[in-house]
C-alpha cells in the first residue's frame, strides 16, 4: 500500500495520463481497440484509487477503535458522553465504535450498563442486583437488571 496520499495521487494521475495519450492516439488513427483498452485502464484506474483510499480509512478506523479500548481499560468505568468528549468525536460514531469493539471480543472484562462502560470486576465488587448476561443471539456479554435483559447489541431478549 502507498505509504502518502500523494503517491497515490501521482499514480493514479500517471496513470490516467498514459490511458489519456492511448485514447487520443485511438481517435487519431481510428483504433478501436485502443480507446477500448484506454477506457478500460481508466476504470480500473479509478475503481484502484478508490478501493485502496477506502482501505486506508478502514485502517484509520481499527487504529481508533485500538486507542479507544486503551482508554477504556484504563479506567473501571467510563461513559460513551465522556468518551466522545474526549476524543471530540460524535457520540454515534463512539457508540458504533465501542459496540464493534465489544462484538469483536476486544473488551473483554468488561461490559455496558445503559451508557456507561463497566469493568465486570467493579459490577461483582458493588455486589448490585445486576448480573452479567450472556447473549443467546450474538454471544456478546452486558449487565442486566430483572427478570428478562435485552441485550444492547443485537437487541434479543434473555431470560
Amino acid at each position: 500500500m502507498f505509504s502518502s496520499l500523494k503517491q497515490l495521487f501521482i499514480t493514479f494521475l500517471s496513470i490516467l495520463g498514459i490511458a489519456l495519450v492511448l485514447f487520443i492516439i485511438g481517435i487519431i488513427i481510428p483504433s478501436v481497440f485502443l480507446i477500448i483498452f484506454s477506457i478500460i485502464i481508466i476504470i480500473v484506474d479509478v475503481c484502484g484509487v478508490i478501493f485502496l483510499k477506502n482501505q486506508a480509512e478502514i485502517k484509520q478506523e481499527e487504529k481508533f477503535k485500538e486507542q479507544l479500548c486503551v482508554e477504556i481499560k484504563s479506567k473501571n468505568k467510563t461513559s460513551i458522553k465522556d468518551l466522545a468528549e474526549n476524543f471530540a468525536k460524535e457520540e454515534s460514531d463512539i457508540r458504533r465504535l465501542v459496540f464493534e469493539s465489544f462484538k469483536e471480543g476486544k473488551m473483554a472484562g468488561y461490559t455496558l450498563k445503559g451508557e456507561d462502560i463497566v469493568s465486570v470486576q467493579e459490577i461483582v465488587n458493588e455486589g448490585r442486583d445486576s448480573e452479567l448476561v450472556n447473549c443467546s443471539g450474538c454471544g456478546a456479554s452486558f449487565v442486566g437488571n430483572g427478570k428478562f435483559k435485552q441485550c444492547p447489541y443485537c437487541g434479543k431478549i434473555s431470560e
